[in-house]
Parts: structure tokens; sequence; C-alpha cells
């Protein structure tokens, strides 16, 4: 996946509400690989990756490391609703 289609993806999910932002930064961690899906681009995380983990309000998700700093650009862009 492209990161245009990582972004497009994302912006999808903030204005259905599969996906939402938080401004909580204490409340995501990077590691180890569980082989979990990123939930930005659905790709498992591999075990050559640090994985970051978020929890929003009581939903952890994963992401790669790319994919979680194109979310937190999603999240302060003027473009989605839920900025």
């Amino acid at each position: 996946m492209t990161e245009a289609e990582i972004h497009e993806r994302i912006r999808r999910m903030l204005r259905t509400g599969d996906l939402e932002c938080d401004d909580d930064a204490t409340r995501v961690w990077a590691g180890e690989v569980s082989s979990t899906r990123c939930a930005a681009c659905l790709e498992t995380i591999a075990p050559s990756y640090v994985e970051y983990e978020a929890d929003l309000n009581g939903r952890t998700l994963y992401f790669h490391p790319r994919c979680y700093e194109i979310w937190l650009e999603e999240c302060e862009s003027d473009t989605t609703e839920h900025a």
C-alpha cells in the first residue's frame, strides 16, 4: 500500500468513525511486535518492525511506525473533519 493510499484510508476511517484522533500522547507505546495487523494499512506488522500501540477509548490499535506518523498527520490536518 502506498503512502497516498494510507493517507486516504485513514481519512476515510476518520470520517466514518472507524478511527479517531486522540490528544492524549500518554496512551501510546512503542515496542516489540506482537504480529498484529496495522490499523492504518491492514498489513501484518513484521517482527523486524517496532509497533506503535495506541489505547483509544478502551480500544487498542497497532500501527507501523510510518503509519502511526501518517495517522498523526491526518489528525493534525485541516482536511479531516476530526482535526
